[in-house]
């Protein structure tokens, strides 16, 4: 039995990091984004990555535990490939995307990353919303992806789609 559930774990759950693997951030994505346009909710999706490759295993893990801190018990965390992880915020608008953005960030900046050489990382995050941004997993995950490209690019730590120069 103990070895059954193990087995399950492997399957959904990222080994490293303990957030769902992509495939089951995929389907959980696009079963929320059913719910939402059923229920008439938002759904909001944020990608986020280091601006610079970590350079431990530790960091990555520490990076996903002060993630976990800053969204609800219900918000969903997945490993996306890499370092880039995506997070689904339930009955979230852009508007609450960016104050957990901006909340994540804060405490990303303030957190010491003992293994990393310069002791602090910088991330970047974009994001896309429900049906603001697009009706469909693919659309959510290409303007979020964009966004985050453009974060990067720009040198801003967040950016959504209704809030381009912060």
């Amino acid at each position: 039995m103990r070895q059954k559930a193990q087995l399950e774990e492997s399957v959904l759950f990222d080994q490293e990091t303990g957030a769902f693997r992509p495939h089951i951030f995929d389907l959980w994505l696009d079963w929320e984004i059913r719910r939402g346009f059923r229920y008439q909710n938002f759904v909001s999706l944020i990608m986020l990555e280091p601006d610079t490759p970590l350079q431990d295993r530790k960091s990555l893990q520490d990076l996903v535990k002060l993630l976990r801190k800053n969204v609800r018990d219900t918000d969903i965390i997945g490993r996306l490939n890499g370092q880039r992880f995506g997070v689904i915020l339930l009955l979230a608008d852009l508007d609450g995307a960016y104050i957990m953005s901006k909340r994540l960030v804060e405490h990303v900046n303030e957190y010491v990353f003992e293994r990393e050489p310069e002791k602090r990382i910088r991330l970047s995050i974009g994001g896309a919303c429900f049906p603001t941004n697009g009706v469909d997993r693919n659309m959510l995950l290409e303007k979020a992806e964009s966004m985050l490209i453009q974060a990067k690019q720009n040198g801003q730590k967040i950016c959504l789609p209704h809030i381009l120069n912060l």
